[in-house]
């Protein structure tokens, strides 16, 4: 996976032994990820030892960069680590706020994903062995859009287009690095979701709900049925209307390859007949054959996000249960079941957006706290990529054998910004 040094050496006016550790994805569960190398080193004992100064370079001796970490500090994460750029790091200390002891002993790894920007000045080229390694850990991240505003959702299609919700008012089409919007919500509404037919690139059918207020608390919900034509969304038809929720709440969307649009519902009123429910209509709004009303199964009290999957012919629904414990739940015409949930989304985390990688090796993709999660459906196989430098992620979509991200980049005044995620090789 990566390389191991261990040095020892006196960084002090009195002999101590310093041991690094270097290491790269996967080593640690947490933090450590593709894209970023980890330095360890003993904490020296003295009581005048005020910080520690960790120095790296692309050549062996010539360091380019200084980091400098508090005294309590053990570790330090360099998170810029470029794809097969070998990296070396030493550390020295500092006392009394003013002067540093001998630097140590010298450690090297290599850069496991690529990151934004030009490779490193000097940087030789990757190394035989990092080539095998990236098949596995390395991910290339491309930005598709930067300096949006609020998109609460994204639906990407096969030619690589992405439509965005920007701001509850607008769906933008992204593509080539340009964002044209393609609709505008009309007075008194909210728009909240978007999704593509399966069929998309031969219907153009895009599917957007939308919150029409009628209280200080409660709106209708709609789903309206759109058209892709010359560059923008027309044929505009109201399918599914009357159904009331929360203002504040979530009540995310998905569509089928198997005809049908799927609505997930918090909770409302107790005794509202679709409250916590997943419900199904066909792409006219009608009630699904064999079944007797919309309601499919029970959902979850706090819906964040919903996808289809075409081979388990279920949806994937996140969110909250009435308990407000983190739930990831499959849900059919036929049967609910809970699946991974808590096995990859740690205590205390938001699970925010969900998605499948389809394909030979499925993939189930959650965007919670500042990673992206990918877990093979009913195991506990997963792994996460980081994304922290690329903001917190907030909803993710599939296509194409690629991910794609919406991250919050936080600021005087919030920005967004839509990535592409693939592995390194295919990337390459």
């Amino acid at each position: 996976m990566s390389d191991r040094g261990v040095a020892k050496e006196g960084l002090a006016r009195h002999l101590l032994l310093i041991a690094f550790v270097v290491a790269g994805f996967g080593l640690f569960a947490r933090p450590g990820s593709a894209g970023t190398i980890t330095v360890a080193w003993d904490l020296m004992t003295q009581p005048n030892v005020t910080g520690y100064r960790v120095f790296v370079g692309t050549t062996s001796g010539a360091y380019t960069t200084t980091f400098d970490v508090p005294a309590d500090k053990d570790f330090f994460i360099f998170r810029n680590a470029f794809m097969g750029v070998r990296y070396y790091f030493a550390v020295a200390a500092q006392f009394d706020n003013t002067t540093y002891g001998p630097r140590s002993l010298e450690v090297t790894a290599v850069g496991t994903r690529t990151v934004p920007g030009s490779r490193p000045d000097g940087a030789r080229a990757p190394d035989s062995d990092a080539s095998s390694e990236c098949g596995i850990d390395c991910f290339v991240i491309t930005d598709i859009a930067q300096g949006l505003g609020e998109i609460s959702s994204i639906a990407v299609a096969g030619d690589g287009s992405v439509f965005a919700v920007e701001e509850g008012r607008r769906v933008l089409r992204l593509r080539d690095g340009v964002a044209i919007a393609v609709f505008e919500a009309e007075a008194g509404t909210t728009l909240r979701d978007v999704a593509l037919d399966p069929a998309f690139s031969a219907t153009g059918r895009v599917f957007v709900s939308l919150l029409r207020r009628r209280d200080s608390s409660a709106g209708e919900l709609e789903v309206l049925r759109l058209r892709h034509l010359a560059g923008t969304l027309g044929e505009p038809s109201t399918i599914v209307a009357g159904v009331y929720v929360s203002l504040a709440a979530a009540a995310p969307l998905a569509v089928g390859d198997d005809g049908l649009i799927y609505v997930a519902l918090p909770v409302f009123l107790a005794r509202h007949p679709y409250s916590e429910a997943v419900l199904a209509f066909d792409q006219d709004g009608g009630v699904p054959a064999a079944q007797l009303s919309p309601v499919v199964a029970r959902g979850l009290a706090e819906p964040a996000d919903m996808a289809w999957d075409a081979q388990s012919r279920a949806v994937w629904l996140v969110g909250r249960d009435a308990r407000a414990n983190v739930q990831v739940l499959s849900v059919s015409r036929s049967a609910q079941t809970a699946a991974v949930g808590s096995n990859i989304v740690a205590a205390g985390e938001k699970a925010a957006g969900v998605a499948v990688a389809s394909g030979i090796a499925r993939r189930l993709l959650v965007a919670a706290g500042v990673d992206l999660i990918e877990a093979a459906p009913g195991t506990l196989d997963s792994r996460r990529i980081s994304l922290e430098s690329y903001g917190s992620p907030l909803a993710v979509a599939a296509a194409g054998g690629a991910r794609y991200v919406v991250t919050r980049v936080e600021g005087v005044t919030d920005s967004y910004r839509v990535v592409k995620v693939e592995e390194g090789s295919a990337a390459r």
